[in-house]
């Protein structure tokens, strides 16, 4: 029987498949053709193989083997930091398994000839691996049972198109991709419409729209990243701009593109892109600029992150019951928008906590829950035994109606996985329940708009999803264009070289993966046809100092300039520089307006302003050496401390002078009672360890 076929064209991102789809759809009508990404050939063949989903037991199953293990490499990590292991490991052992042979048991591999540190891991990875009783992930899995299976009952068959690096496929990937490509029947003829699709994409492999074939846009596009004997002249198509930082990137970017659409009037705001870096800062930054400028923007990511409130109140809970409790952590659980009392108030405490004032009284508006709360806060029990409940009472006082609803069934769930670290301890592990507790972004974003007629957004990170004539690139940073590899805890370089030289798995090295991602900032280039220009950020979003992306020295050594890379930039601070800045919107010279007159007077406040402070009777109190310091140095700094009209800052505690002498004097009224005697000398030291204690 003759089944029917999809045609798949397999692609690394979204971005790329959008980019297809319309390239396939402009060449023909075409039906079953499917573009997508890996993740979306996997559902695609367990519908059409009639793989059912297998239950989701592997993260079970990873971590009772990783606390079962005997002795590992990773036994130390793991005791510190549980989660940030447990996915070095799961990913280091996928990395692992997914360079074998699917048919043949990885756990026989020989590992004679390779160095002790790879050859230990590699070792312990393996016997993890049996260990879990060759389980495997889901998606591996079901890769497995295809290869492995014999005969498999299908309900369609599946061609895959894929190019090569395009993307770059591990060796159980390749094998599921021959396995699909086998099964087709009648493949033996090529289709005319085959070779469209092998053409689309290797179209979009080696995509040049640049029309000027001696422009130094096009040196880019082909010679980047290479050895070049004879260097270009540098001309207008491309440039390189200091700016201060990412904010002022985006005003910058903005104006170059009212600039670019008024000097040329046929282009539309679609041939115009912008390239950024992942990351809130440039998304929040381009979405006010634009939306100020009143330009619409097409392919933008939406962030819409919330506040983990639920996991927030919890976490500060936990930290008020380890006593002695920071202030700052007793003022934020007072401050929590899930308190049972209004925002106002809940400020109101919090700052008095964080000017000493610990007693938490209640208030003239606090009803039975909120009175209940702030005893919960101040006298709840820390006991080991007693602390369950108090985590539950503390969490079913929390705000449940309308909007907070969420947060608080938040706070129960993440209760709830604190309970097996809670039941039958003689001793509460606090870092092990705060680390449980850490609260964690969520609502990623929504989809981006990709409307025809906004500004083209690419993401450094993804292909690009249609090309355009003028693009700006935003955070040209060190560690940026391509992104530096990440750094892999399991495997460093040389062990992954020994690997592969001693047993013939090819581990993904970091040389390649910079190498994939310099190949895809070169297919970014190529999507441009006129020009390009890089906005150089010389300030971190903390403010730390940053230098330029370490592809403008392979871009410099293609170009007839100046031996100093600094001379290519043009800084937006200097005049000269400004001026030679293709495209850049400036506001016209202006005389400037000299400032009001000042005119200086004696100010007379007509009062004893060191009568202020007055005791009980009304009688005016002494001046402390501080304060009298205070007011020799700044008579306004001493009256705005006495008028209590500096502003309120929350910094954390320390052992300063002021908080060391409060302590000594607890301890000293209570060590030297007159009603009970003065204490032998041996008993002292003893005696002091319990009273500092109290007093803290």
């Amino acid at each position: 029987m003759k089944r029917h076929t999809l045609k798949f064209l397999l692609v690394p991102d979204s971005s790329a498949a959008r980019r297809i789809r319309r390239l396939v759809a402009e060449r023909s009508a075409c039906s079953g053709v499917i573009i997508g990404t890996w993740l979306e050939l996997i559902t695609w063949v367990r519908s059409a193989y009639l793989q059912p989903a297998e239950p989701d037991e592997w993260d079970t199953d990873l971590k009772s083997a990783l606390e079962t293990l005997p002795n590992p490499f990773w036994a130390e990590s793991y005791s510190v930091a549980p989660d940030e292991t447990k996915q070095a490991i799961e990913s280091a052992l996928v990395q692992v398994i997914s360079a074998t042979d699917p048919v043949t048991d990885p756990t026989t591999l020989g590992l004679d000839g390779l160095s002790h540190r790879p050859q230990r891991h590699l070792n312990d990875l393996l016997s993890f691996y049996r260990s879990l009783e060759n389980n495997l992930p889901e998606n591996l899995s079901l890769i497995r049972n295809l290869i492995c299976s014999d005969s498999t009952p299908v309900l369609h068959h599946i061609q895959v198109f894929h190019k090569e690096g395009f993307p770059q496929l591990t060796r159980w990937q390749n094998a599921l991709v021959n396995k699909l490509n086998s099964d087709v029947e009648n493949s033996n003829e090529i289709e005319t419409q085959d070779k469209m699709l092998s053409e689309i994409l290797e179209g979009v492999l080696t995509s040049s729209n640049a029309s000027n074939e001696t422009s130094s846009l096009i040196t880019l596009q082909t010679q980047l990243f290479s050895t070049v004997d004879i260097k270009e002249e540098l001309d207008d198509s491309v440039q390189w701009v200091g700016v201060r930082d990412f904010l002022l990137e985006a005003e910058i970017a903005v104006g170059m593109v009212q600039e670019i659409l008024a000097k040329h009037q046929d282009l539309e705001a679609s041939d115009i892109g912008l390239m950024i870096p992942e990351g809130y800062e440039y998304t929040f930054a381009l979405n006010d600029a634009f939306r100020l400028a009143g330009m619409p923007v097409s392919g933008l990511p939406i962030e819409n992150t919330r506040r983990d409130l639920g996991r927030e109140a919890l976490l500060y809970f936990l930290y008020c019951l380890e006593r002695p409790a920071p202030a700052m952590a007793l003022a934020a659980c007072l401050s929590s928008p899930l308190m049972p009392w209004s925002k106002e108030v809940g400020l109101i405490l919090a700052q008095k906590v964080m000017d000493g004032d610990y007693r938490l009284r209640s208030f003239p508006s606090a009803d039975k829950k909120a009175n209940k709360m702030l005893q919960l806060i101040r006298d709840g029990s820390n006991d080991p035994v007693a602390l369950l409940p108090t985590l539950k009472t503390y969490v079913n006082l929390l705000k449940a109606k309308d909007e907070f609803a969420q947060y608080s069934n938040r706070a129960r769930a993440t209760l709830a996985d604190l309970e097996p670290f809670l039941d039958n301890n003689e001793e509460v592990d606090w870092s092990r329940l705060r680390d449980l507790s850490q609260p964690q972004q969520s609502g990623k974003g929504d989809t981006p708009d990709f409307n025809l007629e906004g500004i083209t957004i690419w993401l450094e990170s993804q292909e690009p999803w249609r090309p355009v004539k003028r693009l700006i690139v935003l955070g040209f940073a060190q560690g940026h264009y391509p992104s530096a590899p990440g750094y892999d805890p399991v495997f460093s370089s040389d062990d992954i070289l020994a690997i592969r030289e001693c047993t013939g798995l090819q581990l993904c090295s970091p040389v390649e993966v910079l190498s994939q991602q310099r190949k895809r900032f070169k297919r970014q280039l190529g999507a441009i046809s006129e020009s390009v220009t890089f906005l150089i950020p010389r300030r971190a979003p903390d403010g730390s100092k940053q230098g330029p992306s370490e592809s403008l020295v392979f871009m410099h050594q293609l170009f007839d300039v100046p031996e100093s890379i600094d001379e290519l930039i043009k800084e937006l601070d200097a005049i000269e520089d400004r001026e030679a800045i293709r495209y850049l919107a400036t506001i016209e010279l202006q005389a400037p307006v000299p400032p009001r007159e000042l005119i200086a007077t004696n100010l007379a406040f007509d009062r004893d302003l060191l009568a202020l402070r007055t005791d009980a009777d009304g009688n005016q109190k002494p001046e402390s050496p501080s304060s009298l310091e205070t007011l020799m140095v700044s008579g306004l700094a001493w009256l705005l401390r006495r008028l209590d009209a500096e502003p309120q800052m929350w910094s954390r505690e320390k052992l300063d002078p002021l908080l060391m002498g409060s302590l000594a004097h607890k301890v000293f009224e209570k060590l030297f009672n007159p009603d009970e005697g003065i204490p032998e000398s041996q008993e002292i030291p003893t005696l002091i360890e319990g009273l500092l204690d109290d007093a803290c």
